[in-house]
């Protein structure tokens, strides 16, 4: 089957997969050649292409149809690209964003909505690196 995530503005990644695990509210749920058409959302989380594949997402939607898979999410990152970071940078961002949600409270909704996607963002590198390195939990 053939998979795109895709990204705002942009087309993250694409190749033909015969399975894909997506993270949900009541764990990953999986996908195979063939699946019945199916839309759905899913939480942020690891998504897990042919069990060698891994890709960090921040929530969104994924579209089964015709044997294509289109996920459409919030952010994307690669496990390459989240080793080459330091786990001591993405803990203090991490860190700083939480501060940044202790301190939002005194400013506009949609101000306090952009720090919490920081803070999510932020926990879902740590996590995904961690994953990705094997490092503890």
């Amino acid at each position: 089957m053939q998979v795109l995530i895709l990204r705002p503005g942009q087309v993250f990644f694409k190749a033909e997969a015969e399975s894909i695990s997506v993270p949900s509210a009541g764990g990953n749920f999986g996908i195979l050649s063939g699946h019945c058409p199916l839309i759905r959302s899913f939480e942020s989380g690891i998504i897990y292409i042919d069990k060698l594949r891994k890709f960090g997402v921040l929530f969104g939607l994924v579209k089964v149809q015709n044997d294509t898979v289109i996920i459409l999410c919030e952010s994307a990152i690669t496990e390459d690209t989240i080793k080459n970071k330091d786990l001591k940078l993405l803990e203090k961002s991490k860190v700083e964003a939480q501060n940044l949600l202790e301190d939002s409270k005194k400013l506009s909704l949609k101000s306090q909505l952009a720090v919490k996607a920081k803070l999510i963002k932020s926990l879902l590198e740590v996590n995904f690196y961690k994953v990705c390195t094997n490092a503890a939990l």
